[in-house]
């Protein structure tokens, strides 16, 4: 009898030993407000994944191009441009979870951007890992 009670403990404490939480394998890439002057646009942008791939690609606006950098570095690429200037946009929420982005090297994974934004003269806009969001 007792060794059929220990056997269930056993296998009780078995089950709910999970360990700590496991991060997610892969993120959707959104983008934060960009601050723009009132006549200024974005025309295109650039997203750099360190230690990571890109996974995928959907949900491409119309009139804009996309294209993903492969190189046999651990940095890719992903650039985005507008097809024509009644294509560009005032933000960049219609880009809002088009990329999916699998870490492969979390001591080195990082992503960053660059928005170029035109209207008189072209400016770049960079924003930093902790500016976007990557939600699993």
């Amino acid at each position: 009898m007792r060794a059929i009670l220990l056997l269930l403990l056993l296998a009780s404490l078995a089950g709910s030993s999970a360990g700590p939480p496991r991060p997610p394998t892969e993120y959707h890439l959104f983008f934060p407000t960009v601050k723009l002057q009132p006549d200024e646009q974005i025309e295109k942008f650039e997203v750099s994944v360190a230690c990571g791939h890109v996974v995928s690609v959907i949900n491409i606006p119309s009139d804009w191009n996309v294209s993903v950098s492969r190189a046999v570095s651990s940095v890719e690429q992903i650039h985005a441009s507008a097809g024509h200037g009644i294509s560009y946009l005032r933000q960049l929420r219609p880009f809002d979870g088009t990329f999916r982005i699998r870490p492969t090297d979390r001591s080195c994974f990082e992503v960053t951007a660059t928005v170029v934004v035109v209207f008189d003269e072209e400016r770049r806009i960079h924003l930093s890992q902790p500016q976007l969001r990557l939600v699993p």
